[in-house]
């Protein structure tokens, strides 16, 4: 999943790199979703050692709150995050099928 999120934020950070100039507010938006898929990871990580007994529930809270508030400050819901939220998805998925929680 981690090497999934990371292949699809270079490419974001590649296409923002190309749009810095035609179109600030794409660029932003590249460089926003990119930060997100590269910090989920770490994100994971926190979660975990700092609530361990409510993982789950505290994980899929903190994805619900920033994935509302990104479509909440866009207005929509961008082929970028449905592409991040589909490969945050299958990421989910395997965990719960390998039993990793």
């Amino acid at each position: 999943m981690v090497s999934s999120q990371l292949a699809f934020a270079v490419v974001l950070v590649a296409l923002g790199y190309r749009q810095r100039r035609k179109n600030l507010v794409q660029h932003k938006t590249n460089m926003l979703m990119a930060s997100l898929w590269l910090i989920q990871p770490g994100m994971d990580r926190w979660v975990d050692h700092i609530f361990p007994s409510i993982f789950l529930e505290l994980w899929l809270a903190v994805y619900a709150v920033l994935f509302a508030a990104i479509i909440w400050y866009y207005k929509r819901v961008s082929w970028k995050l449905w592409v991040g939220f589909l490969i945050w998805l299958a990421g989910l998925i395997n965990a719960i099928s390998r039993n990793d929680f």
